[in-house]
């Protein structure tokens, strides 16, 4: 493609001359970032390696700084303090605009939206090695934080059963909360969910911090609410410089149907699978979408081992849509929590995602 030809100009000498194994990961790494996806990386990387992103927090452009606009539950910015609304003014000492400039990727066709989201998250999520210090903004305070001395991230789970978990948080509501769609074992735990809760007039189900996993824990899932097969998404697959033809995918019913009000909880760490539960839901359901926007990861995955390095790359393979042709990484909430009222509820130890919810469960 002509929009890739200075990526290939800038980094094919480099490729050339890479003689050990980091400087090989430090190329592809680069090329990588190019396509300013976080669903594109290696499967292996250096201590010096960024992070995957989104990491503990969502951060965008300002021009006082990185504002954050949402923080992950249980990780190391959460337990540090930070809040939706602070501006990250400096990285380890360097301003943090400019801390995001480095990262951003110089020989990319894409577009700038992507690009300052995409060096944002980078310069946020910081790398293995480096603990990060930062100095932030928060209202009329400006002090420094050390995001990683708090490090709690509790998003590894021991056992199958703490992958999902149902409560009745109000007369006649059910809540489940999924972890998580990479283990085939949730799905038990999910119906039993759904037999306890199949006669109350609403369900809640969370998928905020759900990093995505398999569609076929996903599906399965998603049967539990249909009567007949249904169509839930489409997908076309990376032909070449285009795409190939469309294709749907479909869901079968399942056990007993749960017939009343779904709502889903969705935040900026509900990523891949997580995402298109919630698009499939909201199709075949009619489910409310309550939160955020989520990560924007819009596609199934697809990976190459290189022969010689035999390094693994995965990338984005298989665009997903909705049943209409939406794309699924521009997927945006039926009804969006604001920022100020995601600051004001984190602060005082609430949960504005999880109240939305619930209000509109019982609309």
């Amino acid at each position: 493609m002509d929009g890739w030809r200075e990526t290939r100009e800038a980094l094919s000498p480099r490729a050339e001359r890479a003689s050990t194994g980091t400087a090989r990961i430090r190329v592809l790494e680069e090329l990588l970032d190019q396509l300013a996806d976080p669903h594109a990386h290696l499967r292996t990387n250096l201590a010096s390696s960024h992070r995957l992103v989104p990491h503990d927090v969502w951060g965008a452009r300002t021009a006082a700084g990185l504002r954050i606009e949402a923080v992950r539950a249980g990780s190391a910015a959460e337990a540090a303090g930070l809040l939706p609304g602070d501006i990250v003014l400096q990285i380890n000492g360097a301003p943090s605009l400019g801390v995001a400039d480095r990262v951003r990727p110089r020989h990319s066709p894409m577009r700038d939206e992507m690009l300052d989201t995409w060096s944002a998250l980078v310069a946020l999520g910081g790398t293995h090695d480096t603990p990060r210090v930062w100095q932030v903004r928060s209202g009329d305070v400006i002090q420094s934080i050390e995001v990683d001395a708090a490090a709690s991230d509790v998003s590894g789970h021991s056992d199958e059963a703490s992958v999902v978990t149902a409560s009745e948080p109000a007369p006649g509501v059910g809540l489940i909360r999924i972890d998580s769609f990479a283990d085939r074992g949730a799905i038990e735990f999910f119906d039993a969910a759904v037999d306890r809760f199949v006669d109350h007039p609403a369900l809640i189900i969370d998928v905020r911090n759900n990093h995505g996993g398999d569609t076929a824990v996903a599906r399965p899932m998603m049967g539990r609410f249909v009567r007949v097969r249904t169509a839930y998404a489409t997908m076309r697959r990376r032909d070449g410089e285009g795409l190939g033809a469309p294709w749907t995918e479909y869901v079968e019913p399942r056990g007993r149907t749960y017939t009343g009000r779904v709502i889903i909880l969705a935040d900026r760490f509900s990523a891949s699978m997580a995402e298109g539960f919630a698009m499939g839901m909201r199709t075949i359901t009619d489910a409310r979408v309550v939160g955020t926007r989520m990560a924007g990861l819009g596609a199934a995955i697809g990976t190459a081992t290189l022969p010689d390095s035999k390094i693994t790359i995965q990338i984005s393979t298989e665009p997903v849509y909705t049943v209409d042709g939406e794309p699924r990484w521009e997927l945006a909430p039926d009804v969006e929590v604001p920022l100020n009222a995601l600051r004001r509820a984190q602060a005082a130890g609430d949960d504005a995602i999880f109240e939305a919810g619930l209000r509109e469960a019982q609309r």
